[in-house]
């Protein structure tokens, strides 16, 4: 699925790596693999760095401007259960 989505890299469970024996070869051909033991190791394989600041209590934060807000706002998606 990885590769008809066109994605370059797979972050996979550590778990999983046995696995791998059942893919043909010619699917894995041109994905990078990443296999990951917990969550701070999905972070570093997924996230292009850390950042620089952390916000604290009375930050201003940036401001958005009003018509992106609005478009924001008007793209989220709620979740519902069925």
């Amino acid at each position: 699925a990885a590769k008809r989505a066109g994605l370059k890299k797979v972050v996979l469970p550590e778990k999983n790596r046995k696995d791998l024996d059942e893919v043909p070869k010619g699917i894995l051909k041109g994905l990078k693999l990443e296999f990951v033991e917990n969550i701070d190791d999905v972070i570093k394989h997924t996230l292009e760095r850390y950042p620089s600041k952390v916000c604290t209590p009375g930050d201003k934060g940036v401001k958005i401007p009003d018509e992106e807000l609005k478009i924001r706002q008007s793209q989220r998606f709620t979740p519902t259960i069925q």
